[in-house]
């Protein structure tokens, strides 16, 4: 999420300077520079925030490898 704001902001950021020229550096180096500071921003709060916490999924069967074998022999005769 981080980085396509960042993107976003900075494709447009590079459109309109590229519409007004040069009298846009010092804003385009503002925008840039909160465009960037928000992206690292999103990824500080993703890289912090608690993880849920794991639940046990029980037994697993026991598969029939036998069944499975002759299912798949019957249907490779065929």
């Amino acid at each position: 999420m981080g980085l396509g704001l960042f993107a976003s902001i900075e494709l447009a950021a590079v459109a309109v300077r590229s519409q007004v020229g040069a009298a846009a550096n010092s804003g385009f180096s503002q925008i840039n520079s909160a465009a960037y500071r928000s992206g690292v921003m999103i990824w500080l709060c993703y890289l912090l925030a608690p993880q849920p916490a794991s639940q046990y999924a029980g037994v697993v069967q026991d598969n029939d490898l036998e069944k499975w074998n002759q299912a798949l022999l019957e249907i490779l005769q065929r």
